[in-house]
């Protein structure tokens, strides 16, 4: 991967990924069950949304692995000397939060709505922990598109939220979007995603009951009852409110809105947990309520033998790249990821450092 005129290159089955590779801060990691966490995080995809292949531009000589396990060759990749195997017993979904609701229509290919929440998980079944990134929807990198007839344009550099919005269907535009992360991590191949449109968010705060917050800011523009310092139970729309205005609450960045929804998110998880202990059966009523909305390549069969085979993982916090936000030419917001970042998540969930 070589972004923006970097240093970084990161490639697989044993090229080079990168130099001068920094230490990964560490966070305090937070054990939870699984069944919490992930329907927890499944708030988030309607909270607000192909890629380069730079892996394929191969300028290294590749470095093969070893058998391990009846999977083959094990894809290796090198940094300063010190090689790195591919971890082959993992689960990446990638949760996809989008800015139109279930009843929307789209008038074209190009009209399927911006993905203004993105997260990967990362579940590794060997180590039990589960990895998590948060992408924020400014980021650019290059983006496969499509022309006024749903004919292929080529792919451009542009804000990864717009991903989504290219696609003759909901799946097509899901597996664009996950092109386009893919195409920016540079990791190995991404397997699963999720999406949910905004009208689930009011759905599942109210098969929550409401979840209660204190409001850090204003959003009386949009409700005179949602003042700074209020501590308030939401109601559907409010929830939907405060996970998705930008422009005129606060400083009007995605930014400080990835903050609010990190609060709602912390804020919903000790009731999921509460009806989860009252009752195993809540997981199945909570997929149950999401089911209409929901659109992903995962099979309900699926989704609960991860949650099952997960469930004493440890889940450490949530991670963001690091890099610089700046206003484009064109006016609108950009987020440039310091690649040396990137480097660093992909190294730590999807790779081990060889013995």
């Amino acid at each position: 991967m070589d972004m923006h005129g970097g240093n970084i290159t990161l490639v697989h089955g044993g090229q080079n990924m990168g130099r001068n590779r920094p230490e990964r801060q560490s966070g305090r990691v937070l054990a939870v069950k699984l069944g919490v966490v992930l329907v927890g995080l499944v708030i988030l995809l309607a909270l607000g949304y192909a890629g380069g292949r730079y892996l394929e531009k191969r300028r290294y000589t590749e470095t093969r692995g070893e058998l391990k396990d009846g999977f083959g060759e094990v894809p290796t990749v090198e940094i300063d000397g010190v090689t790195y195997e591919q971890k082959m017993n993992v689960t990446s979904l990638l949760m996809i939060g989008i800015d139109k609701r279930s009843t929307d229509e789209n008038k074209s290919y190009r009209d399927g709505g911006q993905s203004d929440f993105l997260l990967l998980l990362v579940l590794d079944h060997k180590d039990k922990t589960i990895h998590q990134l948060q992408i924020d929807r400014d980021t650019m990198t290059s983006v496969n598109v499509l022309g006024l007839f749903g004919n292929s344009a080529g792919s451009r550099v542009m804000q990864i939220c717009l991903s989504h919005g290219y696609g003759m269907d909901r799946q097509e535009r899901c597996k664009n979007t996950l092109s386009a992360v893919q195409g920016l991590l540079g990791c190995p191949e991404l397997e699963s995603y999720m999406e949910i449109p905004l009208d689930a968010i009011a759905a599942l705060n109210d098969l929550l009951g409401g979840v209660t917050v204190t409001l850090q800011d204003d959003f009386t523009m949009a409700d005179p009852a949602m003042q700074a310092g209020a501590t308030i139970t939401l109601t559907g729309e409010q929830a939907v409110t405060l996970v998705r205005r930008r422009t005129d609450v606060a400083d009007g960045t995605n930014e400080a809105r990835m903050k609010r929804q990190r609060i709602f998110m912390d804020a919903a998880v000790p009731m999921i947990r509460e009806k989860i202990d009252e009752s195993s059966g809540f997981v199945t009523t909570m997929l149950d309520t999401l089911a209409p909305y929901l659109t992903t390549n995962m099979v309900r069969g699926r989704m609960i033998n991860e949650i099952n085979r997960a469930y004493h993982y440890k889940v450490e916090p949530v991670q963001y790249l690091d890099g610089d936000h700046v206003i484009g030419e064109d006016g609108f917001m950009e987020f440039h990821a310091d690649e040396q970042s990137i480097v660093d998540f992909v190294l730590n969930a999807f790779y081990t450092k060889r013995e």
